[in-house]
């Protein structure tokens, strides 16, 4: 687990940081120490701690910016005060917890996302030498063109792994959902809208894509039995 801790205060920081390792050493954490360094940042986490009053961008304009933006990580609101708490809701923050911080809290929010992310699959890529972790159920395609093989998520985040391939890609999602449609594209097919007999249309996806001859009865097979797995009686 990632995890994002950005407070202005050093001695917060420092609380929240020996907290996290006594409960968990591996757990990896960068520090920022205001809302505007964290927004800029292309690093990915699982959770981010956010003081709510910090002097050049407050946490919760902070987590709006990183809502519009698509991040999808955890937000947990640190604040010594409650009117904060409604600015929550458009926000989709996971909890308020105040300072000081309680241990016994922070520990209970831990498990809480550790208990989410284990139950949800994710893809591990190396992005410029980092690691980077998408969960399969966003992925809505893979491109490969170039040099570079590119993910798209249902958020409109683009991941650009350099040594990736279509090919590698396809072994490793086999069995999940996904399907090769093309030499340079592999698709989900839990976003399929429709489909003929030489493209697919995914949802939220402005372009349709080509389904080359070589891949089409494989595809039109592979997505009949992915129907029928996942299809429900009303």
């Amino acid at each position: 687990m990632r995890i994002a801790i950005c407070d202005d205060e050093k001695k917060y920081r420092e609380e929240t940081i020996n907290c996290i390792k006594e409960y968990n050493a591996t757990i990896e954490l960068v520090e920022f120490e205001d809302g505007s360094e964290l927004v800029h940042t292309k690093e990915n986490f699982d959770l981010i701690l956010l003081d709510v009053e910090m002097p050049q961008l407050d946490g919760v304009t902070a987590a709006k910016l990183l809502r519009k933006r698509k991040v999808n990580a955890e937000i947990v609101f640190l604040t010594s005060y409650e009117k904060y708490v409604y600015d929550a809701f458009d926000i989709r923050a996971l909890q308020f917890l105040r300072k000081p911080l309680e241990k016994e809290r922070l520990i209970k929010v831990l498990k809480m996302v550790e208990d989410s992310l284990a139950k949800v699959e994710r893809l591990t890529l190396l992005l410029d030498d980092e690691t980077c972790y998408v969960k399969l159920k966003d992925i809505v395609y893979a491109e490969s063109y170039g040099d570079g093989l590119y993910i798209y998520d249902r958020m409109g985040l683009v991941y650009e792994e350099r040594r990736g391939t279509i090919k590698r890609l396809a072994e490793k999602l086999q069995g999940k959902g996904f399907v090769q449609i093309h030499r340079t594209y592999l698709i989900s097919m839990f976003y399929v809208e429709r489909f003929g007999s030489d493209e697919v249309k995914l949802k939220g996806v402005n372009k349709k894509l080509s389904v080359s001859r070589r891949y089409a009865l494989g595809f039109k097979e592979a997505f009949l039995e992915f129907v029928n797995k996942h299809a429900r009686i009303v």
